[in-house]
């Protein structure tokens, strides 16, 4: 399984890495690239290149419930604190992190990947990455000990390949390059209605199944899974807000909803396939910020939430979690306009 995602990872490292500074020009040839801003709403071309560090949190957990009884498992990566650096080039950023602190300290065996890039250009909003973690933290209730209780697994391990886009119909006044890169400024507060498609490859395997024996009483065999690819292909749509606050501050709010479709092949007692042919469910994003745009410094604090629930039985539900807060702060190389 493992073998697709190091295709894939590799794919999404070097892409970027070869058009890096060509990616702008061929989105104004290719994507019916739209940049007559109202110079009233947006101010744009403040540098051709940008470089910035960043502190964030993510977690990448995942849950399985039993909608009968009520009853919800909890996975939890070890490694979810990450510290990396990134650049900007116009409307294209590249980000690379590591992992530097644990949920309880250091265990044997955890590690942690996230790449991730973006591309806000435009009327275009797309987020892309690779995402590969190996060691979790299983939350859930020991009905031999009658009590709540975590346990740690090593052989858990899972990797995320995704993509969300997102079209802007209101890319002349609201920018969400502003609010997240740093290249433009938005002057006054304005809105945008989206609507886009996402994609995401999900594979998880273990050693043995996910949920520990001692927590399982409370599911049915559809959720004693040890192995999981998942494909998933949905639609969305909803709108975004940046307010301008005094002093060069900013609050962007934004709420994405969609649906999702999804199929692929399980493992429990036995193999089988999700969905007839597809698994129809219920898709979110959130991305919001708090931010400083200032002539040569800019900065933000960030939050996402990208998560989606699917049906594994009539009993049985799985909703995969990605949620991210992130503290980051940039610099202007060459300032090409004065703020």
């Amino acid at each position: 399984m493992y073998r697709s995602g190091k295709v894939a990872f590799l794919f999404f490292i070097l892409f970027p890495a070869v058009g890096f500074a060509q990616i702008d020009s061929l989105f104004n040839k290719f994507t019916f690239l739209q940049t007559e801003y109202d110079t009233n709403y947006v101010k744009k071309g403040l540098s051709d290149w940008a470089v910035h560090f960043y502190l964030q949190n993510r977690n990448n957990s995942f849950s399985s419930q039993d909608q009968t009884r009520h009853q919800s498992v909890y996975f939890d990566p070890l490694t979810n604190m990450t510290l990396g650096a990134g650049g900007s080039y116009k409307n294209f950023s590249l980000d690379f992190g590591f992992p530097i602190q644990n949920n309880k300290g250091d265990t044997a065996h955890a590690t942690g990947l996230d790449f991730s890039t973006s591309l806000f250009v435009g009327q275009h909003v797309s987020d892309m990455g690779f995402r590969r973690f190996r060691g979790y933290y299983v939350s859930g209730y020991d009905s031999v000990q009658n009590e709540l209780r975590s346990v740690f697994r090593s052989d858990i391990a899972t990797a995320n390949l995704y993509l969300n886009y997102l079209y802007n119909f209101n890319y002349r006044r609201f920018s969400f390059n502003a609010s997240f890169i740093g290249r433009e400024m938005q002057i006054k507060s304005a809105g945008a209605p989206l609507a886009g498609f996402f994609f995401s490859y999900m594979d998880l395997h273990a050693n043995e199944p996910v949920v520990p024996p001692e927590f399982d009483i409370y599911y049915g065999s559809s959720i004693r899974i040890s192995e999981a690819n998942l494909w998933t292909l949905g639609l969305m749509g909803g709108y975004a807000y940046t307010f301008v606050l005094p002093a060069r501050f900013y609050l962007t709010l934004s709420l994405v909803p969609g649906i999702a479709f999804t199929t692929g092949e399980v493992k429990s007692d036995v193999y089988y396939e999700i969905g007839e042919p597809v698994e129809v469910s219920f898709k979110l994003i959130s991305k919001n910020a708090f931010g400083y745009s200032g002539k040569r410094f800019y900065g933000y604090l960030s939050s996402t939430t990208d998560r989606y629930w699917l049906r594994l039985s009539k009993e049985d539900q799985f909703k995969n979690n990605l949620s991210r807060w992130r503290f980051l702060v940039g610099y202007l190389i060459n300032k090409a306009d004065k703020r």
